[in-house]
């Protein structure tokens, strides 16, 4: 029944449980569909990515120091800490690396690296109908 409009009182998504988001290794971008959301928790903050063009890997970013206020971003690459230095990754969000965004903020870009991700969520738009 995705697509039909229910009144108002059925339209709202009831909140899952965190418990019910299964948690996986990573998410290969190719794999990103426009509307997916990706939950990211650091050892620091928590992000919530949705995806607007999976192509280019913008999206909407909140979370971490942001709180609830959107912000207009692209996921770049994740940087991977190895043994001859720090790599970049441009193929997949995965444990243990940090997460590089650049943030459309007024007439210029903002980069954002989040520290070591702990815990990756792939919610896909299919699996909210």
């Amino acid at each position: 029944m995705c697509g039909i409009a229910l009144p108002a009182a059925l339209a709202q998504k009831p909140a899952r449980p965190r418990a019910a988001l299964a948690s996986i290794e990573e998410i290969a971008f190719d794999d990103v569909k426009a509307t997916d959301r990706i939950l990211i928790q650091t050892e620091n903050s928590e992000y919530r990515f949705s995806v607007v063009d999976p192509e280019s890997r913008r999206g909407v970013l909140s979370g971490g120091s942001f709180g609830d206020k959107l912000q207009d971003a692209t996921l770049v690459c994740v940087l991977i800490r190895g043994r001859i230095g720090e790599g970049r990754d441009t193929s997949r969000l995965k444990i243990d690396s940090r997460a590089l965004f650049y943030l459309n903020v007024g007439a210029g870009l903002k980069r954002l690296t989040t520290s070591a991700i702990t815990n990756l969520v792939h919610i896909r738009e299919e699996e909210n109908c």
